[in-house]
């Protein structure tokens, strides 16, 4: 393996890690934002997520840094409403991708979920 191999595919592993880390965040976003203080125990059907609270969280969240810029994020919450999962993609260029047929760039998914409230 040439160093252009290895500098491509450190590249990919970096941004991958980075869409992870963003997507981990939006989830916890999320979640701390269904958390109530002065409620315990169980979601009850009132205080559990709503999907246009989740998705006006996750585009709060991904506002806040340039960097997330494209991140294409799904949002599906389970039927009880107490379980958050998401998707992100992102399509983003590599170093001497072109080299590699990845001219446009390489896209990376990965996934994260939550479970509100924080316990």
């Amino acid at each position: 393996m040439c160093s252009s191999d290895l500098i491509a595919a450190g590249d990919a592993l970096v941004q991958q890690r980075g869409l992870q880390d963003v997507c981990d965040g939006a989830a916890a976003a999320v979640a701390a934002a269904a958390v109530d203080p002065g409620r315990s125990g169980d979601l009850d059907t009132e205080s559990a997520l709503r999907f246009g609270d989740v998705q006006a969280t996750i585009d709060t969240y991904l506002e806040r840094d340039p960097s997330r810029t494209g991140v294409q994020v799904q949002a599906t919450l389970s039927t009880n409403r107490q379980t958050l999962s998401l998707t992100c993609a992102q399509t983003e260029h590599i170093a001497f991708g072109a080299m590699f047929g990845k001219g446009d760039g390489v896209r990376h998914v990965v996934h994260s979920s939550a479970r509100a409230p924080l316990s």
